[in-house]
């Protein structure tokens, strides 16, 4: 459960200076808001997933399909699908009619697609920002082939050496139903996004057979003059037709999708017959809104793989930052990138942090066969951990662990802990990433900081609820907009409503109350 992605001290994905920088900037840029629907007009869209970080720093440039020509309302879109009855990706409706639409590389009518499936559109943005017209639509998965290895109890399975996680928001097939029904040897197919450890979050799972053939997306490493690797898949391309690349062949980091119709039988490795670079990216100077895991950081930014391959994100003091800020920019978090390209390098003008609940404070109770914890003060939001929770464990003598289970057993009581993650229909808050430090100081013990969703739009100015703790805002507080400018009182509390993103720092009474000294819109 979980993966332990650092032990000892983590280095700074941002230096110091740069950190600084940020900070001290943010409210310098100008801060008009923008309709988020209009914002994507003329935008090149990609909902984006990170792979391994070695395949990222071996990705280089590529070739594939082309995605030029975007300009004025001309649109690619690729994500997941939110709604059909047309198709709705990104928060954009596509009208369908007359557009041509491919299943695994077939043609096909819209009633084969499903919610959950990721997809690339291509087409037109109307004037509105929210609607369009597609020309095309195609979904390929990301594997398909026997299962092998598969545990409901812990929503994971193997299809051809990938790993794939099933969580709350992954979606069946009506053949399907749930990852119970399903057994090692059935053929399934597998959509969704790639975290940072080349893990495939599922959106979309559906049974499949030997007929309709193996198919696997990912990254080349390993590359020998016959064969690679994708995750644990050895690929023999002896006698593959390759396609898009702009050398003979792929090389290690090439994004790739790889068809085939047989495994050897000594070796396991997919017989490779169609190789296809699946590298698309915006061009120079196109506008672009991309969202995914955060994986490799530099000092400078980050990188970001997309189904066309990986991305160089530049963070400088323009960038403003809903939802966190700069020291959240942390391997495993989930972020939308609004920015431009310039040479090859998306300069990030809006950072959204997408796992929007936060919490930082001190360990109190730890169930490690339950895999949840719960902080000082705030036992009315326990925190769980799963196979996706990226693990960090920066104390000063770390307990070493293994994996997610060992790691919730050794974290101490007032060990300091911070969370990033989502809250389910439950109420229950899921970590997308912990991270566990040394105790605070005694006077220190009863701080905490928790941002989350209001749970009601409150009745008078001294008062809020989040996640269901209260929070008492009638002492001194200082209120700040999203990007850190003052507000008063009056003004913070005109703002919100039933839903609305709160970020609120304070110490936890005998009530298991926060008595709030600053508080922050988010959006």
């Amino acid at each position: 459960m979980g993966r332990v992605s650092a032990m000892g001290r983590a280095q700074p994905i941002i230096s110091e200076k740069a950190r600084n920088d940020l900070e001290g900037q943010r409210q310098l840029r100008p801060a008009a808001p923008r309709s988020r629907s209009m914002e994507k007009k003329g935008f090149w869209i990609c909902i984006v997933w990170f792979s391994l970080l070695a395949a990222l720093a071996a990705c280089g440039g590529g070739g594939g399909d082309a995605g030029g020509g975007i300009g004025g309302t001309g649109i690619i879109s690729a994500g997941r699908i939110s709604g059909l009855g047309s198709v709705t990706v990104n928060e954009i409706t596509f009208d369908t009619a007359g557009a041509r639409i491919l299943v695994d590389d077939l043609a096909a009518g819209e009633t084969a697609l499903r919610v959950g499936m990721v997809v690339r559109v291509e087409g037109t943005l109307n004037a509105d920002g929210a609607t369009g017209q597609a020309t095309s639509v195609r979904f390929d998965g990301n594997v398909r082939g026997p299962i092998g290895a598969i545990d409901p109890a812990t929503g994971s399975l193997t299809i051809l050496g990938q790993p794939v996680l099933v969580d709350e928001q992954t979606l069946f097939h009506e053949s399907v139903g749930a990852l119970s029904a399903l057994a090692a040897g059935e053929f399934a197919e597998a959509s969704g996004q790639i975290d940072a450890t080349g893990t495939i979050r599922a959106t979309f799972i559906e049974r499949k057979t030997s007929q309709d053939g193996l198919m696997v997306t990912g990254f080349v490493s390993g590359k020998t003059a016959s064969a690679f690797g994708i995750h644990d898949l050895r690929i023999d391309f002896s006698a593959a037709q390759i396609e898009g690349f702009p050398a003979p062949e792929p090389v290690d980091g090439d994004f790739v999708e790889v068809r085939g119709s047989v495994l050897d039988p000594l070796s396991g490795a997919l017989v490779a017959l169609r190789i296809e670079n699946r590298k698309v990216l915006p061009g120079e100077g196109e506008s672009a809104e991309m969202e995914g895991f955060i994986g490799s950081v530099t000092a400078a930014g980050f990188r970001l793989n997309s189904p066309a391959g990986p991305q160089t994100v530049a963070v400088d003091g323009a960038t403003r930052f809903l939802g966190g800020s700069a020291v959240d920019l942390l391997a495993g978090n989930k972020v939308e990138v609004e920015g431009s390209v310039t040479g090859g390098v998306l300069v990030a003008d809006r950072i959204f942090f997408r796992d929007g609940i936060k919490i930082e404070g001190v360990a109190a109770e730890v169930d490690a066969a339950a895999l949840r914890i719960t902080f000082f003060g705030l036992p009315a939001i326990p925190v769980s951990i799963d196979l996706g929770t990226n693990l960090e464990d920066k104390r000063k003598f770390p307990a070493g662990a293994a994996d997610g289970r060992a790691f919730v057993a050794g974290i101490r009581p007032n060990d300091s802990l911070k969370v990033r993650g989502r809250r389910l229909t439950d109420g229950k808050v899921v970590a997308s990433r912990l991270e566990a430090d040394d105790p605070p100081a005694a006077a220190s013990i009863d701080l905490v900081t928790v941002q989350g969703p209001l749970t009601q739009t409150p009745i008078d100015l001294s008062s809020l609820t989040i996640l269901g703790i209260q929070a008492d805002m009638s002492g001194s507080v200082r209120f700040a907009d999203d990007d850190d400018s003052p507000l008063d009182r009056e003004d913070f509390f005109a703002a919100l409503a039933g839903g609305t993103l709160v970020k609120i720092s304070g110490r936890v009474t005998a009530e298991n109350r926060i008595a709030v000294f600053e508080a922050e819109l988010e959006k």
